[in-house]
């Protein structure tokens, strides 16, 4: 079973729907957790200081499933990419605007 966890987006108004930084802030981030096997993967992106974002993904331990988990965890690995690729276009877009 698949899970994944998406901090509260917040009314930044410098990558507004991304950040999920509250109040007065220089530094910007999301951090998502998501998983399919119990070994969370976290992406997200960070800034600090007014500087360019830089996304990462995470997976800080490692996980061992058998062949017939292999086609649920590629499928969360391939979503986990999927997200990440669209937060980079949105971080583009609001970059670029």
């Amino acid at each position: 079973m698949s899970t994944r966890t998406v901090a509260r987006v917040a009314d930044c108004t410098v990558f507004p729907g991304l950040c999920t930084q509250t109040g007065p802030h220089t530094a910007h981030s999301q951090h998502v957790t998501a998983s399919a096997t119990g070994a969370p993967t976290s992406y997200g992106f960070e800034t600090v200081c007014g500087g360019s974002p830089l996304l990462y993904i995470d997976n800080g331990h490692s996980a061992d499933f058998s062949a017939d988990e292999a086609a649920t965890v590629v499928a969360q690995l391939r979503a986990t990419a999927d997200a990440i690729e669209a937060m980079a276009a949105k971080l583009t877009a609001v970059e670029q605007a």
